[in-house]
């Protein structure tokens, strides 16, 4: 199934704020790395754990949604979107 955004391709992608930035931007290497470490975190916590892991598992699994949301926002590394 094809989706289409009207937007076109053109190596940039949409940020938060309306800004694009580079597809290959060290900034969203940060965000994929993040994701993966969230599924991992997510995945580990489904498994029979040791007394203590829980409480270590619970902290970078709270604030990675807020990293994310903050490595994914409006940077003065980026232009505003102009196909909007």
């Amino acid at each position: 199934m094809a989706i289409y955004t009207r937007t076109g391709d053109q190596g940039q992608t949409d940020l938060l704020g309306g800004t694009r930035a580079p597809k290959d931007s060290p900034r969203l290497e940060v965000c994929g790395d993040l994701d993966e470490l969230d599924a991992l975190l997510g995945l580990a916590r489904c498994e029979p754990l040791p007394e203590g892991a829980t409480e270590v598992l619970d902290a970078p699994t709270r604030s990675a949604p807020r990293t994310l949301s903050g490595s994914n926002g409006p940077s003065t590394a980026t232009t505003p979107s102009s196909n909007r």
